[in-house]
Protein backbone atom coordinates (compact mmCIF):
# COMPACT_ATOMS: atom_id res chain seq x y z
CA UNK A 1 0.00 0.00 0.00
CA UNK A 2 0.74 3.79 -0.23
CA UNK A 3 2.46 6.80 2.15
CA UNK A 4 0.93 9.82 1.64
CA UNK A 5 2.19 12.58 3.82
CA UNK A 6 1.38 16.64 3.74
CA UNK A 7 -2.28 16.66 5.61
CA UNK A 8 -0.61 19.90 7.25
CA UNK A 9 -0.19 20.76 3.87
CA UNK A 10 -3.58 19.97 2.49
CA UNK A 11 -5.39 21.66 5.71
CA UNK A 12 -3.21 24.49 5.47
CA UNK A 13 -4.17 25.01 1.85
CA UNK A 14 -7.94 24.34 2.60
CA UNK A 15 -10.20 27.48 2.71
CA UNK A 16 -11.34 27.35 6.04
CA UNK A 17 -7.64 27.71 7.00
CA UNK A 18 -6.82 30.45 4.17
CA UNK A 19 -9.60 32.78 5.41
CA UNK A 20 -8.92 32.39 8.90
CA UNK A 21 -5.45 33.65 8.39
CA UNK A 22 -6.44 36.42 6.53
CA UNK A 23 -9.23 37.59 9.54
CA UNK A 24 -6.43 36.89 12.38
CA UNK A 25 -4.07 38.88 10.22
CA UNK A 26 -6.04 42.38 9.47
CA UNK A 27 -7.65 42.05 12.50
CA UNK A 28 -5.15 43.97 14.37
CA UNK A 29 -6.04 47.10 12.86
CA UNK A 30 -9.25 49.43 11.88
CA UNK A 31 -8.08 49.50 8.63
CA UNK A 32 -7.51 46.00 8.20
CA UNK A 33 -11.02 45.16 9.45
CA UNK A 34 -12.36 47.30 6.86
CA UNK A 35 -10.36 45.74 3.89
CA UNK A 36 -11.41 42.32 5.42
CA UNK A 37 -14.88 41.52 3.15
CA UNK A 38 -13.08 42.40 -0.09
CA UNK A 39 -10.10 40.21 0.89
CA UNK A 40 -11.89 37.44 1.99
CA UNK A 41 -14.43 37.63 -1.05
CA UNK A 42 -10.95 37.55 -3.19
CA UNK A 43 -9.55 34.73 -1.60
CA UNK A 44 -12.86 32.34 -1.92
CA UNK A 45 -12.94 33.25 -5.09
CA UNK A 46 -9.58 32.37 -5.76
CA UNK A 47 -9.98 29.35 -4.11
CA UNK A 48 -12.72 28.42 -5.86
CA UNK A 49 -10.58 28.63 -9.56
CA UNK A 50 -7.87 26.53 -8.47
CA UNK A 51 -7.52 23.30 -9.47
CA UNK A 52 -8.35 21.16 -6.33
CA UNK A 53 -6.89 17.65 -6.95
CA UNK A 54 -9.82 16.17 -6.19
CA UNK A 55 -8.83 12.65 -6.52
CA UNK A 56 -6.50 12.83 -3.75
CA UNK A 57 -6.66 9.66 -1.00
CA UNK A 58 -8.70 10.81 1.88
CA UNK A 59 -6.62 12.80 4.24
CA UNK A 60 -6.96 10.53 7.28
CA UNK A 61 -4.69 7.93 4.81
CA UNK A 62 -2.42 10.23 5.29
CA UNK A 63 0.74 9.16 7.10
CA UNK A 64 1.13 13.12 8.99
CA UNK A 65 -2.57 12.82 10.03
CA UNK A 66 -2.58 13.75 13.01
CA UNK A 67 -0.18 17.21 11.95
CA UNK A 68 -3.65 17.50 10.64
CA UNK A 69 -5.65 17.32 13.18
CA UNK A 70 -3.38 19.68 15.07
CA UNK A 71 -3.67 22.29 12.43
CA UNK A 72 -7.71 22.19 12.82
CA UNK A 73 -7.48 23.25 16.58
CA UNK A 74 -5.89 26.69 15.14
CA UNK A 75 -7.69 29.64 15.29
CA UNK A 76 -7.42 30.49 11.74
CA UNK A 77 -8.68 27.50 10.97
CA UNK A 78 -11.46 27.70 13.68
CA UNK A 79 -12.39 30.95 12.37
CA UNK A 80 -12.58 30.27 8.96
CA UNK A 81 -14.61 27.44 9.37
CA UNK A 82 -17.25 29.71 10.95
CA UNK A 83 -16.60 32.36 7.62
CA UNK A 84 -17.27 29.05 5.24
CA UNK A 85 -20.55 27.63 7.13
CA UNK A 86 -21.14 31.67 6.93
CA UNK A 87 -21.13 31.95 3.46
CA UNK A 88 -22.97 29.49 2.59
CA UNK A 89 -26.32 30.68 4.09
CA UNK A 90 -26.02 34.32 3.26
CA UNK A 91 -28.78 35.34 6.12
CA UNK A 92 -26.37 34.19 9.09
CA UNK A 93 -23.67 37.14 7.67
CA UNK A 94 -25.52 39.14 10.03
CA UNK A 95 -24.65 37.43 13.29
CA UNK A 96 -20.82 36.61 11.54
CA UNK A 97 -18.89 39.18 13.58
CA UNK A 98 -20.48 37.74 17.06
CA UNK A 99 -19.78 34.57 15.99
CA UNK A 100 -16.12 35.45 15.10
CA UNK A 101 -16.00 37.18 18.31
CA UNK A 102 -17.02 33.98 20.84
CA UNK A 103 -15.14 32.11 18.85
CA UNK A 104 -11.61 33.65 19.62
CA UNK A 105 -13.05 34.42 23.03
CA UNK A 106 -13.36 30.61 23.76
CA UNK A 107 -10.10 29.89 21.90
CA UNK A 108 -8.30 32.54 24.20
CA UNK A 109 -10.38 30.72 27.38
CA UNK A 110 -9.32 27.37 26.28
CA UNK A 111 -5.55 28.23 25.31
CA UNK A 112 -4.90 30.23 28.53
CA UNK A 113 -1.98 28.64 30.39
Amino acid sequence: SKFYYGAKYRVENDLPYRLGAIVVKYSKSPKGIVKLPKLLRAEYKKFHKEDKGSNLPPIESYRDYVEAERVTEHLSYKIGLIIVENFKEPYKLLSLPFALTKEIYYFNQKNKT
